[in-house]
């Protein structure tokens, strides 16, 4: 009996580990990462929603990206160990995103991306390793705010616009 309950219990750690292992973003093999603007013109098409898929850059992605320091990516790597669930979620459902982060590989291909939306308070991954929660109950206002906080610190300190007022977006456009 003692066997059978320890081969349960066994089993279950051993489910929980490998479902936190498939949603943590954080396990990607990259070398680098960079930061871009995009979604910043005004447009009456669909904003694009990453910054980078399987698909190629988003259309609208400005420049070549600020390439993150250490101290930097070590900001971001303490918020992608977090669960993202909630932030993935989202506050609202605007999701225009305006910043966006890429990984690169040791042969400069990207490998995945985190697209940002300040104004409704929600990002995507891709690839999306949370396609599997159930956000009833993961979900969290006070983590996804943190989290939030800590991505708008992340460009500021990377010398990137994070505006309240969107339409100062479009002055980053003109000469």
């Amino acid at each position: 009996m003692k066997r059978a309950i320890a081969c349960i219990l066994l089993l279950n750690i051993s489910q929980i580990v490998s479902v936190a292992q498939d949603n943590n973003f954080s396990n990607l093999t990259y070398s680098y990462v960079k930061i871009h603007l995009f979604n910043i013109e005004e447009s009456n098409d669909k904003p694009d929603r990453y910054v980078w898929d399987d698909n190629g850059y988003a259309p609208s992605i400005i420049g070549h990206g600020i390439r993150l320091q250490r101290n930097e990516l070590s900001r971001l790597q303490g918020v992608v160990q977090q669960d993202l669930s909630s932030l993935i979620l989202g506050l609202s459902k605007c999701f225009v995103p305006r910043h966006g982060l890429i990984y690169f590989n040791d042969k400069d291909e990207p490998v995945a991306s985190i697209s940002i939306c300040f104004e409704c308070e929600k990002i995507t991954l891709y690839p999306n390793s949370y396609a599997n929660i159930k956000f009833d109950s993961a979900f969290s206002e006070l983590t996804a705010l943190s989290q939030l906080d800590s991505l708008r610190e992340l460009m500021i300190l990377s010398n990137l616009p994070v505006y309240k007022d969107v339409n100062l977006y479009k002055t980053l456009l003109k000469p």
